[in-house]
């Protein structure tokens, strides 16, 4: 039995499902709550230490097994699923490389996100959990932005200007385009791997991907949206959307 954890909006998420899904690999799935979730997602993954969102907790009779991070959940999927490897093995240090790109890019991305939804009163509307009843929500605005807050404290956030973020993910797209155009094969390596995924992800900051898995309400996605970026590099959006037609 697997349960997967985490948010429909969330690029870290969908790295994670996106692995699981192209090895079809069964698991249910729950929403978490910022913040009120925390104690519940406490429980579930058996530690109090620095947890976030996906979390996958895969439970048998021949034992159980935990892991907190996309990379960790593509990897375990890689593992025990029978599609072609995502993480062929003499490129596990390139494939790693460009994670901790993509996580540079959504790290600076999220940032851009956190300011935009703090001024957008229909987008912290939206961020409130499914069941919270719509004539409530604009009453409810400041459980919204206590979540923001603790987002932005929880991963320094503020210790950069905007402006910084935003050339932080561009100088990412940069490198992206860079090594596409130095390969023959349309991916990042020989063929699909890891490396596309975690770097399709990457672009989630500029606009995100149309996709039945990730469910994004409108305001929550224009806040992921950064107009100008996605101007620059369409190209690289052109590439992302054809990895999801062809492998989501």
């Amino acid at each position: 039995m697997r349960e997967l954890i985490g948010l429909a909006y969330s690029p870290w998420t969908e790295k994670a499902r996106w692995a699981l899904d192209y090895h079809h690999i069964p698991y249910g799935y729950s929403e978490h709550l910022i913040i009120f979730g925390m104690p519940w997602l406490y429980y579930k993954m058996k530690s109090f230490g620095d947890i976030t969102v996906p979390a996958l907790i895969c439970t048998s009779p021949d034992g159980d097994e935990r892991f907190g991070d996309s990379f960790d959940i593509a990897l375990y999927a890689d593992r025990i699923g029978n599609e072609k490897s995502l993480f062929p093995s003499k490129y596990l240090d390139k494939i790693s490389h460009y994670n901790e790109l993509s996580e540079t890019a959504l790290d600076a991305a999220r940032a851009l996100v956190m300011e935009r939804m703090q001024k957008n009163p229909q987008a912290l509307m939206e961020a409130l959990p499914s069941w919270v009843p719509d004539f409530l929500r604009p009453y409810l605005l400041f459980v919204a932005k206590t979540g923001i807050s603790y987002i932005r404290h929880e991963f320094q956030s503020s210790k950069k200007t905007i402006d910084q973020h935003q050339q932080i993910l561009r100088n990412v797209l940069l490198e992206l385009r860079n090594d596409l155009k130095n390969t023959s094969s349309g991916y990042l390596l020989e063929n699909f791997s890891y490396a596309d995924i975690t770097m399709a992800l990457a672009l989630h900051g500029v606009l995100p991907a149309m996709h039945p898995r990730l469910k994004i309400s409108p305001a929550i996605k224009k806040s992921w949206s950064t107009p100008e970026l996605a101007s620059e590099f369409s190209d690289l959006i052109h590439w992302r959307d054809n990895l999801y037609q062809k492998f989501r």
